[in-house]
């Protein structure tokens, strides 16, 4: 949490003592925002393991679109990614109904597009593709971003407590709780998460959830 807050408080104190002409006021402020969401998304997570370190998950299940849920969650990451010069979009399906606790399948979904801003470069694509398999009973989700990519080694590391990938030190630092809770949160609704990387290229995170049925 330390590093948001100083990069804001440097901001705030030139700010203050005039050393931003008016031209660029509305830049820094820029970066004060992306500092205090940066520090919202890094005291959720925090809390969430709290949370989960005191007992199980306790999963609030009920039939949701999960389309729909990932439009919304796209929509929060509007104007930062059009800020970075990223096009983030969604395909598949206009609605997909799943069973399981929509708050928190949104904070997965948080958490995946967040680290997928982080790692894109300016022009780069994120998308994100929604699908049913038929022969699961799933659904899945693949968050796909451009960009340096993950190597086996990190790839290893990055659903464990406190896991980040080594070259994720020059992004926004951030708890190294994300990913973990992730994986806590798919493992509860009986689905999985896993990473695919092809360094130079692209990395894509994917999760499953149990498609609705009646009777479920």
């Amino acid at each position: 949490l330390k590093n948001p807050l100083i990069a804001s408080n440097r901001i705030l104190a030139m700010i203050n003592a005039s050393q931003v002409t008016p031209e660029d006021q509305a830049l820094f402020l820029h970066k004060i925002e992306e500092s205090t969401q940066s520090m919202l998304r890094m005291i959720a997570n925090s809390l969430d393991y709290y949370r989960s370190e005191a007992g199980p998950l306790r999963l609030v299940n009920q039939p949701f679109n999960l389309c729909q849920l990932c439009r919304h969650v796209v929509a929060e990451f509007d104007v930062e990614s059009r800020q970075r010069s990223i096009a983030v979009k969604q395909s598949g399906p206009e609605s997909l109904i799943v069973l399981g606790d929509e708050s928190l399948i949104r904070r997965v979904l948080v958490n995946l597009l967040d680290n997928a801003l982080k790692f894109t470069e300016p022009n780069g694509k994120i998308s994100l593709v929604i699908e049913q398999a038929d022969q699961t009973g799933q659904a899945a989700v693949h968050v796909i971003n451009t960009g340096a990519g993950l190597g086996e080694d990190d790839i290893s590391c990055l659903f464990e407590r406190f896991g980040q990938a080594q070259n994720g030190r020059k992004y926004t630092p951030g708890t190294g709780l994300g990913l973990f809770l992730c994986r806590q949160i798919i493992s509860a609704h009986g689905g999985s998460i896993f990473c695919q990387s092809k360094v130079g290229v692209e990395t894509k995170f994917t999760f499953t959830l149990p498609l609705f049925s009646v009777g479920s």
